[in-house]
């Protein structure tokens, strides 16, 4: 009995899909210092509307491209493919991926050979730094986890060390220049290393913890997120409690695999040839991590809106 109420989890899809819708939106305007032109609200709102319209597709729909709304979302990321830094990229390529637009597509190819044009001498090299690259890093493997194993592997594992390497002592993603942590940047972080590991490439099981305990530690009594809990200023928002939530259900998943490999019997043989995960006993209690989750869903449905700007974040 308690093996199955410890793998009973909260539905994983329409928190993913909240948090996702809001950050994807407001991209743009935490990202600073990008000029305008190559930063347009509209490009981006389009790109990551389209790749979330796609996202929780279980399998490919034969008539995906065949919506209208579809056709012209991707029309209009054709004419804004080029010109754009490197996470704006990505982002344009993940939607299109998701669309369902072939790599060969001149636009699409044109945009995935310069997420690639960073990984050199076997790592990744961000385009920008001081904390935007961990925005940039999280796109691009996102983008590149959409395509063929074969062709993403090599660089899917670059981009994830590179964003493990930025991951701060007490588990978060922040600015260069902070170390206390940032909601909107962590999110991002373990959202483009969810997407590398599915795709092939190896996290340490302590990523994952560390992180989850991070996030736990800056979520409120009442179960919500802001972008700075040691900053007075930001209120708590739905979107970074959306965030807060998503990201939990990610660690929780990721490390869930070590935690059943930890607890299978010694005389059961695996059938496939997946590999296989070390042994790992979170630091962070699975019981404590799905408290968290709830409570944060339970603030999501409490305060949930789509016209109060100020709750939103």
């Amino acid at each position: 009995m308690k093996a199955k109420a410890e793998s009973a989890e909260v539905p994983f899809s329409p928190c993913y899909a909240i948090q996702f819708h809001y950050r994807a939106m407001r991209f743009s305007s935490r990202v600073k210092g990008i000029p305008q032109a190559m930063s347009s609200p509209r490009t981006i709102a389009v790109s990551l509307f389209l790749a979330w319209l796609f996202a929780f597709h279980v399998a490919p729909r034969a008539d995906a491209q065949q919506s209208p709304a579809v056709l012209k979302g991707i029309q209009f990321l054709r004419s804004r493919a080029a010109n754009n830094q490197v996470g704006e990229t990505g982002l344009i390529a993940l939607a299109m991926l998701k669309a369902e637009v072939p790599p060969s597509d001149p636009a699409l190819a044109a945009c995935i050979s310069k997420l690639r044009s960073r990984f050199v001498s076997g790592g990744y090299d961000p385009e920008r730094r001081g904390g935007h690259d961990n925005y940039e890093a999280a796109v691009v493997a996102m983008a590149l986890a959409n395509l063929d194993a074969d062709s993403r592997r090599v660089e899917l594992s670059a981009v994830a060390q590179y964003l493990v390497s930025q991951q701060k002592a007490n588990g978060s993603w922040d600015y260069a220049a902070r170390s206390t942590g940032d909601t909107s940047i962590a999110q991002y972080a373990i959202l483009g290393l969810w997407e590398a590991e599915n795709g092939g490439a190896t996290v340490a099981p302590e990523v994952w913890d560390r992180a989850a305990a991070w996030f736990m530690s800056t979520q409120s009594a009442g179960g919500s997120w802001n972008y700075h809990r040691d900053e007075g200023q930001y209120n708590d928002t739905i979107s970074m409690t959306a965030a807060g939530v998503g990201s939990l259900l990610i660690c929780q998943r990721q490390l869930a695999r070590h935690r059943l490999r930890s607890e299978a019997s010694n005389l059961l043989t695996p059938l496939s040839s997946e590999p296989q995960h070390t042994k790992y006993d979170p630091s962070t209690p699975p019981a404590q991590v799905q408290q968290a989750i709830r409570r944060g869903l339970a603030w999501l449905s409490a305060n949930f809106t789509t016209t109060n700007s100020a709750l939103i974040g």
